[in-house]
């Protein structure tokens, strides 16, 4: 499943906070005997490290080295925690991501001992995203935000939310949906307007929001905020990224004078010691000139942007997207065969699910080299006909009689074979409907059964235990003395009790809730009574109109999670489950992950109950699918692809 290794990497943070250690790591008591001036200057430390992660790495780790051993001695974990997690920042910045997850999940041991968990949550989901958008997994970098954008918004420290839309909108920008990623900026800016480092990038991802969308005044206006404010904070990161901006706003004006200045001003201001701020540097820098039709230039900057690609950067997408501009670049140059090896590496590294579109360049190339090869195989074979001309035509009359024969046989086999295929597929079709319709009648006989054995709870016992819930209390009133009686007491406990069991017993039976609300709504509220009864921490994401579905889908909905949920309550030992609703696009998807034991999906599992799911998800033309592993939970994910005619709209 697409989310099943960043769950899986969320669950190890979770453990690392009951076992408290890792490795040799040795946890004090936070803060003992550290002065409030001492703790200052570390905070100081931390900031100046910060700014320098992009511009400086390598004094950024030595700077974030000596804040880890200045806390380490006043045994203050918060300092150690946020030194390791801006070490891991360095270290993904460089490439070296071994050491940037160990740093990280170092950091996270210290982190989870804050009194403040919101802001230091925020703090690791932050520096998650950091590792996955170095490492070019941008769809994981999105989710961390996502998961951590509700606490962010809890916190009310206009800052921090207003750099988490900032972060979403950047991952966006990434993933081509520019419209999106203006939503979230246009929200950053709404919770601060002063002029700070969170203001820089806003007006930054602003700039690249129009740079996408062709808009280059808009462009302008941005980034001349950003270069301006940037000047004014001495934040050289921020003023390299406008200066980037500003000389692809020049060379779109055909202005390359001043677009120069603003190269140089680019050069001067990237970090040496980062290989993937140099590799961002001159890869903007090949685009830009690209785009504006210097050929040369972009060849240039494209060369040096090679070299600092490792080979593990190969998969990420803006890589990729090089080898495809390298290409377009060596066409117009006159360098085909250069054009087609880059070519080559970009079909060769490509992802598919992200790179579907071919750019027209990329495309018109192909198509020349596939002619090009079409037209010196015609060539050699008009050469070999000129000398067998006469011996082909006494030939062509046999060989015409013998090819029709043999056209005729293979028509007559194919159309028979055909037939037969068609045959078998209807009866598989008529088989499989039978089955779904038996599948169908049995689950609403079985919603029948439950609505009348509700019915008789609720009407039958329920009624009899609300009368006597009335006599025990009618007592309680008129003979005092009772109420002191430990027997009477716990007999009104018990009726009380059974009267409220029974309630719910009925509610799970048949939920009228239902017939009023939508499915969302509904589970919600099923969730509500599962926290309420057992320790587990449940939670639901409703995603997308899901007012508008029939009553036996909603219904047949509403049962799979709950058996889902009850499987979880008998097999999993969890303590956290997550429950998703999305429908769009006239696809309604079901997820349910957990943190529980898990189990070997390789081995006969119906044993846990699946079986029934999996006739429920069968008749409504769903598709069922299962990641579990032993000690790492469990996720399953259910999609219903839905007809007009299955809403009520």
């Amino acid at each position: 499943m697409k989310f099943y290794y960043i769950y899986v990497l969320l669950f190890l943070l979770s453990a690392l906070s009951s076992k408290g250690q890792q490795g040799s790591v040795s946890i004090s008591e936070p803060g003992r005997g550290i002065t409030p001036e001492d703790s200052g200057r570390i905070a100081r430390y931390i900031t100046a490290a910060s700014r320098m992660v992009e511009s400086n790495a390598d004094s950024a780790l030595v700077l974030l080295e000596e804040v880890r051993l200045l806390s380490e001695k006043y045994h203050y974990n918060a300092g150690i925690g946020k030194a390791l997690l801006w070490q891991s920042a360095v270290f993904a910045g460089k490439q070296d991501m071994d050491q940037a997850w160990k740093a990280f999940n170092r950091g996270c041991v210290y982190n989870q001992l804050s009194t403040h968990r919101e802001k230091a949550l925020s703090e690791r989901y932050y520096h998650l995203f950091i590792l996955y958008k170095y490492a070019g997994k941008t769809d994981s970098a999105l989710f961390v935000l996502q998961q951590s954008l509700p606490g962010v918004e809890r916190m009310k420290d206009s800052l921090i939310i207003a750099s988490t839309y900032n972060h979403i909108g950047s991952v966006l920008i990434d993933n081509n949906d520019p419209e999106t990623a203006y939503h979230y900026l246009l929200k950053a800016l709404s919770v601060n307007n002063k002029t700070n480092v969170v203001l820089l990038t806003s007006y930054i991802n602003l700039a690249y929001v129009h740079s996408k969308q062709k808009n280059p005044d808009s462009v302008y206006f941005y980034a001349q905020k950003a270069y301006a404010g940037s000047k004014e904070l001495k934040y050289k990161r921020y003023e390299r990224s406008a200066s980037l901006l500003l000389l692809s706003y020049y060379l779109s004006k055909q202005d390359k004078q001043t677009a120069e200045k603003y190269t140089r001003n680019a050069l001067q201001l990237m970090d040496t010691n980062s290989i993937d701020n140099q590799f961002r540097t001159y890869n903007e820098l090949t685009v830009h000139y690209a785009a504006g039709r210097y050929y040369e230039d972009a060849a240039r900057y494209g060369r040096k942007a090679m070299e600092y690609i490792s080979p593990g950067m190969y998969l990420r997408k803006d890589v990729i997207s090089l080898l495809s501009v390298m290409s377009g670049i060596e066409y117009e140059l006159g360098n085909p065969d250069m054009a087609y090896r880059y070519l080559d590496y970009y079909h060769r590294f490509s992802d598919s699910l992200h790179f579907l579109e071919r750019n027209k360049t990329i495309d018109r190339l192909e198509q020349q080299f596939r002619l090009a090869e079409k037209e010196k195989e015609i060539t050699r074979k008009e050469n070999q006909l000129l000398g067998q001309q006469l011996k082909i035509r006494n030939r062509n009359y046999w060989i015409l009689i013998v090819c029709s024969g043999i056209i005729i046989t293979l028509s007559l086999s194919g159309w028979l074979y055909m037939q037969q295929r068609n045959s078998k597929r209807k009866m598989r079709l008529l088989e499989t409907q039978k089955e779904l319709d038996e599948i169908k009648a049995m689950m609403q006989g079985e919603e029948k059964e439950r609505s009348r054995m509700a019915k008789d709870l609720h009407d039958g016992v329920g009624g009899l235990l609300t009368v006597a819930t009335q006599n025990l209390k009618a007592i309680s009133e008129t003979n005092t003395s009772v109420v002191q009686n430990t027997q009477f007491q716990s007999l009104s406990d018990i009726v009380h009790e059974a009267s409220k069991e029974v309630r719910r017993t009925a509610h799970n039976l048949m939920p009228d809730i239902l017939l009023r609300n939508s499915i969302g709504f509904a589970v919600q509220e099923f969730c509500t009574y599962i926290r309420q009864d057992t320790s587990l921490d449940i939670s639901v994401q409703i995603r997308g109109n899901l007012d508008t579905f029939d009553e036996q889908f909603k219904l047949n909905v509403y049962r799979i999670v709950q058996e889902l949920v009850q499987n979880v309550l008998k097999h999993a030992q969890a303590n956290t489950v997550l429950i998703q609703l999305q429908y769009s696009k006239n696809i309604f998807a079901i997820t349910v992950e957990d943190n529980g034991a898990g189990f070997n999906t390789n081995q006969d599992y119906a044993g846990f109950g699946l079986s029934n799911i999996q006739n429920r998800v069968s008749a409504f033309g769903g598709q069922l699918s299962i990641d579990s592993e032993k000690g790492r939970g469990t996720s399953v994910y259910i999609e219903f692809p839905l007809a007009e005619e299955n809403s009520d709209s």
